[in-house]
């Protein structure tokens, strides 16, 4: 779902109430409005205002990667979803389903639930996010020779992660650059252009498991401090970001996006090896990414997109651990026109008080 709240109307009475501006003032920004508007709409297309209904294959994941000495590549049994999507204005819904019958053999079963709530402005973006997993496999057992000659993965039916955060983005060329167009398509990049932007989040991720994380059969070949089976990591980032789209025939895109910035990171650990928890603070590395091509036409579009965010936290004594927050997604699309019944209801959402902006 996408949500913005605009400001109630106490609060924009009091506004006046202190300022009111000249008619100068007015139509000095009446102009500004206006010449905005008409270098964005050469190069963005607007399609808010039409019904956007969508279905897609989506592949979400939540990847634990855990270096001590070795490294440990946990990583939930995450079969592929399916689902649809519907957009209007400012109201986005979506449903996916995921039978466990999908879930690859092998590799232990997942329990997965998830909960995102944004909101993608032209000049800003909004994300709350919760995840929780249990189950998970060890991805790169052939590795480990003691490990390797079994034949199947190392599972970790018990073993819990949780991961909940938010963040904001401000987009500086909103002006030319649209992020809706090529994740959401609900608007239309016209022509190619890029923007930076700067993402500030917060993250708080848990781990716990009733043994360490660290197979019994490689134990030895880790240094017993670094024998976890719990912990909890909370972070404050700034990532300074670009984003770039490049348009074919006003049509057929390709965007791609790097950030990479400074975490300040909060760190609490239980040991298998010792009663005494231990309390880490410093400076970690966040990084993330995002990659979207396809076809965005007037009424039909098709998007192969991905995004990876990679939560870094350095425990010192040459212990690190990454949660990769990542999902890949096939999205299949129609736009169409409010009339009738439908036109109704679209003019329904313009008497609520929140603002697609």
């Amino acid at each position: 779902m996408k949500y913005v709240f605009h400001t109630g109307k106490c609060m924009l009475l009091l506004i006046l109430s202190i300022y009111h501006p000249s008619d100068n003032v007015l139509k000095a920004q009446s102009k500004t409005d206006t010449a905005y508007y008409k270098i964005r709409n050469s190069y963005i297309e607007d399609k808010t205002n039409m019904i956007n209904v969508s279905s897609f294959i989506r592949n979400p994941n939540n990847a634990v990667q855990y270096n001590s000495s070795y490294l440990l590549e946990l990583n939930p049994n995450d079969p592929n979803q399916l689902g649809i999507r519907l957009q209007h204005k400012w109201l986005g819904i979506e449903l996916a389903f995921s039978p466990r019958t999908t879930q690859l053999k092998n590799r232990g079963n997942t329990d997965y639930f998830g909960l995102h709530l944004f909101s993608y402005g032209r000049k800003m973006a909004f994300d709350a996010y919760y995840l929780s997993y249990t189950g998970y496999h060890l991805t790169n057992y052939k590795e480990f020779d003691t490990l390797k000659t079994a034949g199947v993965f190392p599972t970790y039916p018990s073993m819990n992660t949780n991961n909940w955060g938010g963040s904001f983005t401000y987009i500086f060329n909103h002006k030319k650059f649209s992020l809706r167009s090529s994740y959401f398509s609900n608007e239309i990049q016209k022509k190619s252009a890029g923007s930076f932007t700067v993402n500030i989040a917060y993250n708080n991720f848990s781990f716990s498991n009733p043994g360490s994380i660290v197979p019994s059969e490689v134990r030895k070949l880790f240094n017993p401090s670094a024998v976890i089976n719990m912990g909890r990591f909370q972070s404050v980032s700034l990532i300074p970001s670009y984003n770039h789209t490049l348009v074919a025939w006003q049509r057929f895109f390709f965007t791609i996006g790097l950030g990479v910035g400074p975490m300040v990171q909060f760190i609490s650990l239980t040991k298998m090896t010792t009663d005494d928890d231990e309390f880490i603070t410093g400076i970690s590395v966040r990084g993330n990414g995002r990659i979207a091509f396809g076809y965005n036409g007037k009424r039909f579009y098709l998007t192969v997109a991905g995004a990876s965010d990679n939560f870094n936290y350095d425990m010192g004594q040459q212990r690190r651990i990454s949660s990769l927050i990542s999902e890949s997604r096939i999205t299949v699309g129609f736009r169409l026109g409010a009339s009738g019944t439908l036109k109704k209801g679209s003019e329904l959402l313009d008497y609520i008080p929140i603002r697609y902006n």
